[in-house]
């Protein structure tokens, strides 16, 4: 089969089919400032905004969990906090339907030696609930991976007393809940990443470290734990899921007394290791973006990675556009010590993409600070096909309402897809006018797919 990841490894356009460059990452810049230490900053899709979050410390016995929605350049508000408790890795949790503004926040609860997974509601007014219970069997209940896309058809994993448990959203009666966990593997659990509907994990012993995977049907069924990759140690995964479509996993692992980096890519049963080629003596603190978009035929359109490395005394930020170059330019000259690279994604960039942010934090005056850096990640090349034949879509720009007209009333399947390739609305009909109702999304570009038997028809959708 052909390797789906040298097919168009890295496209990035801005304003037409031009190339970015490494220099197209801004400076770096301080997220928050403060006599305080920050950690674990979170960037993500809540209430039409992106809100930021992270950890804050207190005192030495006690962590808060801040946040704001950094667009319209709010000041930080605390979500939570308690003397004496440790409040960690915040993260968010959407549902529902495009139209729909409540979130969860769900993060890690320390207090008495027990850990405990909370989750706060948060309802699209801004108001929210005082942190309720997710998983609090045991003593330890942490390592959580959530599922990037918005639909949480997808799992929600996380590691309960050397269980890996998987659980998902689920309704009864209109009201959210989680559906009673499953137990798919037990032992010494690192970390756990959610791609798509495949369940990674790090599983360790006594003399070596695994990386492990399950997949799920289309009937929600697991597969059996699998053995992928066998190392004298390994560290945390690299790589977070974004969006659905994000299938590349990124992994450290030691061998013959070196740090190396590999990435994983599993799909339908393929599967396909590519090393990087980074070598060094300790492991790596470093992050990796990687996105597929549905509208390109499913190749590997995004691929980032940055991790710290000592230049002149201090730990800088350096950063690799393209997957297979072995070319870093240094991002960061702040002089100090960096640590605990990220990429998230941020609003809508209008040129048929999205803003993407590295977040990282640094220690400045005598306290860890939440600095960042961003790029345009776009595309231009979406190959707009001819329109079937009897299929018009109209208005375009638009302002709420797309209608597509079907006059030989053809049995049409159509797609509508944000411009990370989630998809918005799905659905087959043959009716005459079929009119699809856009008034609860954001400004920007969408893309627009029709099918007929073999003819395809995509076209980018600008909603005003």
């Amino acid at each position: 089969m052909k390797n789906l990841l040298t097919l168009a490894m890295f496209i990035f356009c801005f304003s037409g089919l031009n190339s970015l460059n490494a220099q197209s990452f801004s400076p770096p810049e301080p997220f928050t400032q403060g006599e305080s230490n920050k950690a674990n900053a979170y960037l993500g899709l809540a209430n039409y905004d992106f809100l930021l979050l992270w950890e804050q410390s207190i005192d030495t016995f006690s962590t808060a969990i801040y946040y704001k929605y950094y667009l319209d350049g709010g000041e930080p508000q605390l979500m939570v906090s308690e003397p004496g408790v440790h409040f960690k890795k915040p993260m968010i949790l959407n549902w529902g339907t495009p139209g729909d503004t409540t979130f969860m926040v769900m993060f890690e609860k320390v207090s008495n030696n027990k850990t405990e997974l909370n989750y706060i509601k948060f309802a699209g007014d801004g108001g929210h609930t005082a942190p309720l219970i997710f998983a609090n069997t045991g003593n330890t209940n942490n390592t959580l991976a959530l599922p990037g896309d918005f639909y949480t058809t997808l799992p929600i994993a996380y590691n309960s007393n050397g269980h890996l448990l998987t659980t998902r959203i689920e309704y009864n009666n209109g009201i959210i809940s989680f559906a009673n966990p499953d137990t798919l593997y037990s032992g010494i659990i690192s970390d756990i990443q959610v791609k798509m509907n495949v369940l990674y994990w790090i599983s360790n012993d006594s003399d070596s470290a695994r990386l492990m995977m399950a997949h799920e049907d289309y009937q929600n069924n697991w597969s059996e734990p699998e053995v992928v990759f066998v190392a004298i140690e390994m560290g945390t995964f690299g790589s977070a899921n974004h969006y659905a479509d994000d299938q590349v996993l990124a992994f450290s692992y030691k061998e013959n007394n070196q740090w190396h980096i590999n990435n994983y890519t599993w799909a339908n049963g393929y599967s396909d290791f590519t090393p990087l080629d980074i070598v060094r003596e300790d492991p790596f603190d470093y992050g990796v973006f990687s996105t597929y978009f549905g509208v390109d035929d499913g190749d590997l359109q995004i691929y980032h990675l940055a991790y710290v490395d000592d230049t002149l005394g201090a730990q800088e930020i350096f950063i690799n556009q393209e997957y297979y170059s072995n070319e870093y330019t240094q991002l960061s000259y702040l002089g100090t010590t960096s640590r605990n690279p990220k990429f998230y994604l941020g609003e809508n960039e209008y040129n048929y993409g999205n803003w993407g942010y590295l977040i990282w934090e640094a220690y400045v005056n005598g306290f860890w600070q939440l600095y960042y850096s961003r790029a345009p990640f776009t595309w231009g090349s979406i190959n707009e096909n001819q329109q079937i034949v009897g299929v018009k879509v109209s208005p375009n720009p638009a302002t709420g309402l797309i209608s597509i007209t079907n006059n030989r009333e053809l049995e049409l399947s159509y797609s509508l897809y944000d411009i990370t390739g989630r998809i918005l609305i799905e659905d087959v009909s043959s009716e005459i006018t079929i009119n699809l109702n856009t008034y609860s999304f954001k400004r920007g570009v969408y893309v627009l797919t029709i099918r007929n038997g073999g003819e395809q028809s995509s076209q980018k959708i600008i909603l005003e």
